[in-house]
């Protein structure tokens, strides 16, 4: 799996060798990265695709020194299960 930053579009994006397997989306606000949407195809739920995308948009959060606004409810749900993993870029 490899991830891009297509940051014009304000989305992560993740290509195996069948082309693209999913995308979290989102958009920058009040100085933080609101985290819109996760979308994931079927043929790959399960195998570790959305939480790899999070974790490219956590990093890019630190790199930036900005905080994740989860509006979607993959990264809420993320953001409950696994708090420490994401206590310094989740608002």
């Amino acid at each position: 799996m490899r991830i891009e930053h297509d940051q014009d579009g304000g989305r992560f994006v993740a290509y195996g060798d069948d082309g693209q397997m999913g995308e979290i989306a989102y958009e920058q606000r009040e100085g933080d990265l609101w985290a819109t949407h996760t979308y994931v195809d079927n043929r790959y739920r399960g195998h570790g695709v959305a939480s790899g995308l999070l974790d490219a948009l956590a990093e890019y959060a630190r790199q930036e020194g900005k905080k994740i606004v989860a509006i979607c409810s993959f990264v809420a749900g993320e953001f409950e299960r696994d708090p420490h993993k994401y206590a310094d870029v989740a608002r």
